[in-house]
């Protein structure tokens, strides 16, 4: 998906995550009406279920970093902001962010306070999210 369709979607999925920040939809009401839209996005995903990291980072790990990432995270997931291939769209690349940089822009990029607000994350979530953004970094 690109061009206008692209644009629009973000548009859409944009305000909705702003009217579940701002208390006027509920995060579960956010993720429902976004779900179908989430599919869009995760046509061509290329998964890291089968994906053992060079560092001994578990293939589990990574494929729930990659949940969490893709539509978990902040009721709708962090591609929304960062692309499906964590390069960036709205919010920058974080190909390769480490647990403490991801928590330190959770605690101080305002924008971002709908994520820990909708669904907090654990910081077994935050190692897993880390562990696949590190292989993202591997990838093309």
């Amino acid at each position: 998906m690109s061009g206008k369709p692209l644009r629009n979607m973000l548009r859409i999925a944009a305000l909705v995550l702003l009217a579940a920040s701002v208390g006027y939809m509920t995060p579960a009401l956010a993720q429902e009406f976004l779900e179908d839209e989430t599919t869009v996005f995760l046509e061509d995903e290329t998964t890291a279920e089968a994906v053992e990291g060079s560092d001994g980072v578990s293939a589990s790990l990574i494929a729930a970093g990659e949940k969490l990432f893709q539509q978990t995270a902040g009721a709708v997931g962090c591609q929304y902001c960062h692309g499906k291939d964590a390069k960036g769209l709205v919010g920058p690349n974080v190909r390769g962010k480490s647990p403490a940089q991801l928590k330190q822009a959770l605690g101080t990029i305002p924008v971002m306070s709908f994520i820990t607000t909708a669904t907090p994350l654990t910081e077994a979530d935050i190692q897993a999210i880390a562990a696949y953004l590190k292989y993202l970094e591997s990838q093309p």
